[in-house]
C-alpha cells in the first residue's frame, strides 16, 4: 500500500505542477491580452455557459467522481501490515524488532526444506506487537494422510524457525494444498 500512495502522490504532485504552470501561462496570456494563448477560455466558457445542471454529461461526470472518490476513501480503510514485528520475550528489556517481509522469506524458506513440499507462501497479520503467520505449502502427492504429516513437518519447520528468530509466541496457521505431480 506504500509504495501505491508514494505512486500516487508523485502522480498528483506532477499534475498539480502542470496544472499550475498552465495557469501561470494563461495569465500571463491575459496579461498581454491574448486571452485564448494556451487554452481556448473562450470556447470553455461558452459551452459552460450553456450546459444546464439536468445534462447527461454533467450526471455522468459526477457519478464518476463519486465513484472515484470512494474507492480512493475505501482503499485508505484496507489494512496495511506492518513493517516491522516485535519480537522477544516482549519485557521492555529483551525486546527487538524483526522486519516483516524477512520473517515471511525465511517462514517459506523453511516450508519449502520440508520433503515433499514445492512452494510456500507466508502472510503476516495483525498489529507489530501481537501478529500471527500465515502460510500456505503446496505439496506434491494425493494421499491425505501424507499431506496431514507434511503440514505437521511444515508447521514444526515454522515454528523452528521463528524460534531461532525470538519469535517464540507467535500463532502460526498452516494450510496445505496438494497438487498432482510427483517430484
Amino acid at each position: 500500500m506504500r509504495a501505491i500512495n508514494r505512486i500516487m502522490g508523485v502522480l498528483l504532485g506532477v499534475i498539480l505542477l502542470a496544472v499550475g504552470l498552465a495557469v501561470a501561462v494563461q495569465a500571463v496570456a491575459f496579461l498581454v491580452n491574448r486571452p485564448n494563448a494556451v487554452f481556448p477560455v473562450r470556447q470553455w466558457s461558452d459551452t459552460a455557459a450553456r450546459t444546464a445542471v439536468g445534462d447527461p454529461i454533467v450526471l455522468a461526470v459526477s457519478v464518476i467522481m463519486v465513484i472515484v472518490g470512494l474507492l480512493i476513501a475505501l482503499a485508505q480503510f484496507t489494512p496495511v501490515p506492518p513493517a516491522r514485528l516485535r519480537a522477544g520475550s516482549m519485557s521492555t528489556s529483551d525486546e527487538w524488532w524483526l522486519p516483516r517481509r524477512s520473517v515471511q522469506r525465511r517462514a517459506a524458506a523453511a516450508a519449502v526444506r520440508v520433503h515433499g513440499v514445492v512452494s510456500a507462501r507466508a502472510d503476516v497479520t495483525g498489529r507489530p506487537d501481537r501478529w500471527r503467520l500465515n502460510l500456505r505449502a503446496d505439496v506434491t502427492g494425493r494421499d491425505p494422510a501424507m499431506a496431514q504429516q507434511t503440514e505437521h513437518d511444515v508447521a514444526d519447520a515454522v515454528q523452528h524457525e521463528l524460534a531461532r528468530l525470538g519469535a517464540t509466541t507467535v500463532p502460526v496457521t498452516v494450510r496445505v494444498h496438494r497438487t498432482g505431480g510427483v517430484r
